[in-house]
């Protein structure tokens, strides 16, 4: 199953153009595609559109949890959730 970045390579896409298509930053997209955090439900909705393919067809990473953040990146961007 193609990843997130992959998927975005195959539409010859920059995570910078990807991020104005959804209004958020590329720091962002960056963040989902490393597995740091993950897209909220609308902006998942409007990546499957941008990137023609279902929900089902994107592998998203998972990055352990880091003790050392204490969980400030939850309530600082409302762009996503970890």
């Amino acid at each position: 199953m193609p990843t997130l970045a992959q998927l975005r390579r195959k539409k010859f896409l920059t995570q910078k153009q990807l991020a104005e298509l959804l209004g958020v930053t590329d720091t962002l997209v960056s963040s989902w595609e490393r597995g740091v955090y993950h897209p909220r439900l609308s902006n998942l909705k409007k990546l499957c559109e941008i990137l023609d393919v279902s929900l089902d067809d994107i592998e998203f990473l998972s990055k352990p949890p880091d003790d050392s953040v204490g969980g400030l990146g939850d309530s600082t961007n409302s762009g996503y959730i970890r």
